[in-house]
């Protein structure tokens, strides 16, 4: 297995104390570029609300739909740009630095010690014990045995419900169990860079693909919202003036706050999501350790013979 480039221990103590002594100025100049583009933005916004748009020869609602569409482009534009300063801000955290440097040197143990092609046997392993930790705690709320259950794993929900030694209380809970289904898990999800911690689910869903979900899911409640607002917009510039001024700051503060709402939503998906992951990530690679160390090879070797 390659081994990823890995920041040895005297960088990444200065990198950690350079930040802590310069995090406060990193972050207040970390997104001047997104701010300037962010500007831009809004002083378009100004310019095509406070302009009556003329259209020759088109109706009066083709006139509605281009501000729509400039209110649609502009709202995700800011969206868009301030996630990326909120992701750049959120790299400079602390909570991810630590997170991300602890990763680093578990990955790295890992992979010195020559043990990482054993990481497909732990996944075996650990998918095993997690089902019967998942299906015993469902078990034991009903005074079921895990031992009692053993003889009605895969078994049809009419076979469980005849046997006439168990409650209909318990019956109820052996079926519940067998509807838990095994964890997806592999080497893969548990060496690379990004994850995800689920309730039950081990990596599965990456930070980068929840960031992805979450600005189509954007798009779509932009696209609503800018197809009201345009409808605003078209009602005022019937009459000019002051409506049409407070009109278009109305408009303005919709793009500032989708621009407060990108940057948040950029700056939790790696304070939040991406280090709740790669905790998830670190817990499974000190488990792989221990496993590594109490397990050895040959044992198996023999089960899987």
């Amino acid at each position: 297995m390659d081994k990823l480039p890995i920041n040895n221990t005297p960088k990444a103590e200065n990198r950690t104390s350079g930040t802590a002594q310069n995090s406060s100025g990193s972050k207040s100049i970390i997104g001047n570029a997104g701010t300037l583009v962010s500007a831009f933005i809004i002083l378009v916004v100004i310019v095509v609300m406070l302009a009556d748009i003329h259209l020759t020869d088109f109706n009066a609602w083709l006139k509605l739909g281009t501000n729509f569409f400039v209110l649609l482009f502009c709202n995700y534009a800011m969206y868009i740009n301030q996630l990326d300063s909120g992701i750049k801000a959120g790299k400079l955290d602390d909570g991810f630095i630590n997170v991300r440097k602890k990763y680093d040197e578990l990955k790295k143990k890992i992979v010195d010690s020559s043990i990482d092609y054993r990481m497909n046997d732990f996944c075996i392993w650990y998918i095993g014990e997690e089902l019967k930790s998942a299906r015993s705690s469902v078990l034991a709320a009903s005074g079921v045995s895990y031992s009692t259950y053993e003889p009605f794993i895969a078994t049809d929900e009419a076979d469980v419900m005849k046997a006439e030694n168990l409650s209909e209380q318990q019956k109820a809970a052996i079926i519940e169990a067998n509807g838990i289904k095994p964890i997806s898990l592999n080497a893969d999800m548990i060496m690379q860079r990004e994850s995800s911690k689920k309730r039950r689910t081990k990596p599965r869903a990456t930070p980068t693909q929840k960031r992805n979900v979450k600005s189509g899911f954007k798009l779509g409640k932009l696209f609503i919202n800018s197809a009201l607002i345009s409808a605003v917009a078209f009602e005022v510039l019937l009459n000019p003036s002051f409506a049409t001024i407070a009109a278009t700051a109305f408009k303005v503060l919709f793009v500032v706050l989708n621009g407060f709402a990108g940057y948040r939503d950029g700056f939790e998906n790696i304070t939040v999501d991406t280090v709740d992951y790669k905790n998830n990530q670190i817990d499974l690679m000190e488990q792989f350790i221990k496993w590594a160390e109490r397990v050895p090879v040959e044992e198996v070797k023999k089960e899987v013979a």
